[in-house]
């Protein structure tokens, strides 16, 4: 997922994006961003579903 910043790193906004994907299975797995364009990178995963 990108998110396109404005002003600096929003914890809040990674926090509430964190919860909401949490509540469908997902967890954080890494995350970025890139000074310059403010542009932020999260990667989430699901993990393994199923037997």
């Amino acid at each position: 997922m990108k998110v396109f910043y404005s002003g600096g790193l929003n914890e809040e906004l990674d926090k509430a994006i964190v919860d909401c994907l949490k509540e469908f299975g997902y967890k954080r797995w890494a995350s970025g961003m890139e000074i310059e364009s403010q542009v932020r990178d999260l990667v989430f995963d699901k993990g393994k579903t199923g037997g």
